[in-house]
């Protein structure tokens, strides 16, 4: 069983196509395809449900799947433990992201100035990802207080605040009760959102069950509908802060304190590279060095 096979069978799998695959590793689709075949012959069983040009995993794929994932993970930690050990910094980080698509930019930005040497991967997700499932070093994702994942560490506190238009009502305040909150229409997340999640919990808190009037899991979309005078909607301060929409006013929430907690994780069984500890020390230090008007 060859690395190479792993490694095409794997990316097969996770994008269930052998031509986006093939695409990734600037190969012909047949390539990939004949790895997979020598995999399946090897093995004495087929491992994907195949229509069209569409795959997934059958029980066979998912088994060879997580012993694969977990095979390569490992190989990839010893060459990173032998480069630390050597004094070197020159190899690849993986940094999956589930959260401030705004500030990613920023963050990633200083670090590369200040370790150069390092190869930074982003990885970016829609919602919340089991990090031991994936080839990522780290994880940056956002939760409730409640819900903090294993290995992980709180670096920021995220106020969540009302996003109205400039011409809405209550535009000109600079805090809203709940008794504000149950009269407006609300833009929401759909059910598939961890950010949709967490606002119903602190409508919960607030008392408030909330009319929804469009639903939409495009931060920029929602963006625009609100400063159009579509609707209201729940807002992180920093995506309001970073995305400078002066169409758009944030309006803190008087009756609950209502924020979400920014965290970066790490996998449990896998090795915590030198460039992963100076990722997570720079990461932290970014945080608390951020300036947010009061």
């Amino acid at each position: 069983m060859e690395i190479l096979h792993l490694r095409y069978f794997i990316r097969a799998a996770e994008l269930n196509s052998i031509s986006k695959a093939a695409a990734e590793f600037h190969v012909f689709s047949s390539a990939v395809s004949n790895h997979i075949k020598s995999l399946e012959q090897e093995l004495g069983v087929p491992l994907f449900h195949r229509s069209g040009n569409r795959i997934s995993l059958n029980a066979n794929g998912e088994i060879l799947y997580r012993h694969a994932r977990r095979l390569l993970n490992l190989l990839e930690d010893t060459r990173k433990e032998i480069a630390d050990n050597c004094g070197r910094l020159d190899y690849e980080l993986t940094i999956a992201t589930s959260t401030l698509p705004k500030l990613i930019p920023f963050i990633i930005r200083d670090f590369k100035r200040k370790f150069p040497e390092v190869r930074l991967r982003i990885v970016q997700y829609q919602k919340y990802i089991n990090i031991d499932d994936t080839s990522s070093d780290l994880h940056l994702y956002a939760s409730d207080p409640q819900s903090l994942a294993p290995c992980s560490r709180t670096i920021y506190q995220e106020e969540i605040g009302l996003a109205v238009s400039k011409d809405h009502p209550l535009a000109d305040l600079r805090s809203v009760s709940a008794a504000h909150l149950a009269r407006e229409k609300f833009i929401r997340r759909s059910y598939l959102s961890d950010f949709r999640q967490l606002s119903d919990k602190y409508f919960h808190i607030l008392g408030i069950h909330p009319e929804t009037v469009l639903i939409s899991d495009y931060p920029p979309f929602i963006n625009e509908l609100v400063a159009s005078n579509m609707g209201v909607a729940l807002l992180p301060l920093l995506t309001w802060l970073y995305a400078r929409e002066k169409n758009i006013h944030f309006l803190r929430i008087q009756d609950a304190r209502v924020f979400r907690c920014i965290n970066i994780q790490w996998r449990r069984n896998g090795y915590l590279s030198r460039a992963a500890e100076q990722f997570i020390q720079h990461i932290t230090e970014y945080f608390q060095n951020l300036r947010i008007p009061q």
